[in-house]
């Protein structure tokens, strides 16, 4: 079967990675698969052919230049029987339900977020909300099928369509695992004897970031470095409540690193932080890539009992209230006893979130053969 992903961001971005974390492991099913993603950060992997679209650099012509880019990457490559794209957005969208009306194939839509009035579109103006909103409710009802993320977003792909297949995140636990040394990423970054609490993420307007910071204040321990890696939207701010909460050199931000070391960060860290804001409506319905890594990396999790985290971590995590000071309780349990923990999330990995995922999907492909 000759299988196209499609994603509008770079290699560095979740919706990318999640698609391409599949198309890695369906390739070595024996299927032809190419993988488009847009010009940036690159990745490889084993059996996937990579495409990059060219893209006009200016804001106000992104859409429009990705839109155009998208589909004369379709048109270059060899014809396949699916197209899967990422999001319910007109930059992918539109191209694939075009490219299906010149050479017949099935189009699936992968829904890994809430773009419309829920979700992202609460941080975008008139009339891009609009369109946006509109958008995800229009394209879902033409795709062939639907990848949801959550069962939160299944429930609503199935106003659109009978043909869904509910696909969180894959757990790569062939990349992650707690055999990783993270002794080069300690002496890189000058960690020592520290424990350390890792969070991985962006600082944007409804980040988690501040949670993490917020529950420093009620971790006594000194020997304990929260760590925060993360993209450089508002880092200021951050880099502020730091010093006004009394926390400076307990918390240190640092630059994102690129996805092929992830594997050695989660490894140098003793525990790994998964907050949900609980004011962003969005996390009610998405389900973090982190935390399907930080299970693979077979390491501590505490996270917050905010949308579907606990029904992806199950018994294998540290799941607290929605306030900073239960997951700072949450943190100190993991220091003296995390071990076991790790080691639960790892298996839960292992049974639920790999080859079986993997088997799911190829088996939704081929009903459509």
């Amino acid at each position: 079967m000759k299988i196209v992903y499609i994603s509008m961001f770079d290699m560095q971005a979740a919706s990318s990675i999640r698609l391409h974390n599949y198309a890695s492991e369906i390739a070595k099913l024996g299927h032809d698969v190419t993988f488009i993603a847009a010009s940036g950060t690159k990745r490889t992997a084993e059996g996937v052919k990579m495409v990059y679209m060219d893209e006009v650099e200016q804001k106000p012509f992104r859409g429009i230049s990705l839109t155009v880019s998208a589909l004369l990457s379709l048109l270059k490559v060899e014809r396949p029987d699916i197209i899967h794209f990422s999001k319910p957005l007109p930059v992918l969208g539109l191209p694939s339900m075009l490219y299906r009306e010149i050479f017949p194939c099935k189009i699936i839509c992968d829904w890994d977020d809430i773009e419309g009035e829920l979700g992202f579109s609460q941080l975008r103006g008139f009339p891009e909300k609009q369109i946006i909103t509109f958008f995800e409710s229009w394209i879902p009802n033409r795709a062939d099928g639907i990848t949801p993320i959550s069962r939160a977003i299944e429930k609503l792909a199935k106003k659109y369509s009978n043909r869904i297949l509910y696909l969180p995140n894959l757990a790569m636990v062939n990349k992650f695992s707690p055999k990783i040394s993270g002794s080069k990423m300690r002496k890189r970054y000058g960690w020592g004897g520290k424990k350390i609490l890792l969070f991985t993420g962006g600082f944007g307007k409804y980040s988690d970031a501040p949670i993490c910071i917020r529950a420093m204040k009620h971790i006594g321990e000194k020997n304990v470095l929260l760590t925060i890696f993360g993209r450089e939207e508002r880092k200021q701010a951050m880099e502020r409540m730091i010093v006004d909460l009394g926390l400076k050199g307990r918390v240190k931000i640092y630059d994102p690193i690129p996805f092929e070391e992830m594997p050695q960060l989660l490894a140098a860290a003793d525990i790994l932080l998964s907050p949900m804001n609980k004011e962003w409506a969005n996390n009610y319905y998405r389900l973090p890539l982190k935390v399907s890594e930080y299970m693979a990396a077979g390491k501590p999790i505490v996270t917050q009992d905010v949308g579907e985290t606990r029904l992806l971590v199950g018994n294998a995590a540290y799941v607290t209230k929605s306030n900073e000071e239960d997951f700072a309780k949450g943190i100190v349990k993991a220091l003296h006893d995390g071990r076991k923990m790790g080691l639960l999330a790892r298996k839960r990995a292992e049974k639920e979130f790999f080859t079986k995922q993997v088997k799911r999907l190829e088996k939704f492909y081929e009903s459509f053969s």
